[in-house]
């Protein structure tokens, strides 16, 4: 058996082909979610927390910056 056969690889190719071509018409209409800042908030709050739990300085000092 072989996996060579070049016949067999123009549907895949074809395939392919075409989810590039419908994604580089389309990359534009993907953007920012509205909800972006809540969950970069929610996140350095969790960060936050965290880093005051285990006593890490750094990262707490960074979070208060950004939640600020």
């Amino acid at each position: 058996m072989s996996f060579n056969n070049s016949k067999t690889s123009y549907p895949a190719f074809i395939v392919f082909f075409l989810i590039l071509i419908v994604g580089v018409f389309f990359y534009k209409d993907f953007g920012f979610n509205i909800d972006e800042k809540f969950h970069r908030q929610n996140g350095f709050y969790w960060l936050h927390y965290i880093a005051k739990f285990f006593n890490l300085e750094t990262l707490e000092k960074v979070s208060r910056l950004e939640l600020a």
